[in-house]
């Protein structure tokens, strides 16, 4: 299976799905000098593995949208469980000789390590081992350089401290960091206060960003004009030349809003939604049966399942510079 590594990305999963009898869902990249061993392989929907990656264990799951960096490294002989929507950054090593669990939405920062079993020095001496799982929890952050010791849960919404070395348990909602790594203060206490107004505001500011970081922006006003109680973005992707519009609505989407919509299509090449309060259910049912745009939706973080560019590009940006993840939506 080695030389599986060095071949595209199709052949690979195909090589997987063949001999393996992996489960790959579809949008799967798997990137030069790359290699998943395991007697059991599913991975869900959209992942990337990076090049140049070691995935060596009893048993692997990576869930839909998760990114693995370049250089990771993770084997032993216990499963190996990644959730949605999770990053695992580069030269990140993960011994799973007990099971390890990260749930959705963590992140790990690049150079970190996390170990399921301590032993060197001899038992039979006194001297101590220790095998136990790692989990955790959902939406958790471990900044770069952190270490993760065997037997350890981080509870849900955690956020660590770069290079911090956690020996014990951190309950949820907590900014934990040191060495050992403690709780300094809740993650209330570094939490702005975000009404509806800054939401809006701050989707309007990511937006406008973004137009300006893919290309181009086309139109008045910096690329900006108002259609209804929204606004609308254009800009023309430097790479490609490509016409984008997204539609921003900062209540709901209506069915009459998405009518408004389709008679501007035609001047582009993709046009995507973005909801701040979600869609009514005529909107949505509309949107899923026929009408060809793409869709975000900020009241319940999820998005259309399509890998088209424009959708790829406004998934990574809202991820990749805020932080702002989004589930599929279901078939």
């Amino acid at each position: 299976m080695a030389i599986a590594s060095v071949l595209p990305s199709p052949a690979k999963i195909w090589i997987y799905r063949t001999l393996l009898r992996a489960r790959i869902g579809a949008a799967v990249k798997i990137k030069f000098g790359s290699i998943i061993m395991s007697k059991e392989i599913e991975i869900e929907d959209g992942v990337i593995v990076g090049s140049d990656v070691h995935i060596m264990n009893g048993k692997i799951h990576i869930g839909e949208e998760s990114i693995i960096c370049s250089e990771v490294r993770t084997d032993g002989e216990g499963p190996l469980t990644i959730g949605k929507n999770c990053y695992v950054g580069q030269r990140t090593l993960i011994n799973a000789t007990e099971p390890v669990n990260m749930e959705d939405g963590v992140g790990i920062g690049s150079d970190s390590s996390i170990f399921t079993h301590g032993v060197w020095v001899s038992y039979l001496e006194g001297l101590p081992r220790k095998f136990a799982p790692v989990t955790i929890r959902k939406n958790v952050w471990v900044p770069p350089r952190c270490l993760i010791l065997p037997g350890v849960t981080i509870g849900e919404d955690v956020i660590l401290a770069t290079g911090a070395v956690v020996t014990k348990d951190i309950p949820d909602r907590t900014f934990a960091g040191g060495i050992p790594a403690a709780v300094i203060r809740s993650v209330e206490e570094l939490r702005d206060s975000v009404n509806s107004d800054e939401k809006d505001r701050r989707v309007r500011e990511i937006l406008g960003a973004f137009v300006g970081e893919i290309g181009q922006p086309t139109g008045s006003s910096a690329g900006q004009r108002e259609l209804g109680s929204g606004v609308l973005f254009e800009t023309q992707s430097r790479t490609n030349g490509w016409k984008y519009l997204i539609y921003y609505e900062p209540g709901q989407v209506s069915v009459e809003t998405i009518h408004d919509l389709s008679s501007l299509k035609v001047r582009f090449d993709a046009l995507a939604i973005v909801a701040l309060l979600g869609f009514t259910e005529e909107a949505r049912e509309l949107l899923e049966r026929k009408a060809p745009f793409e869709w975000f939706d900020l009241k319940s973080y999820v998005r259309k399942k399509s890998w088209t560019q424009l959708s790829l590009l406004l998934r990574d940006f809202f991820r990749g510079r805020y932080g702002v993840r989004f589930l599929l939506a279901r078939d």
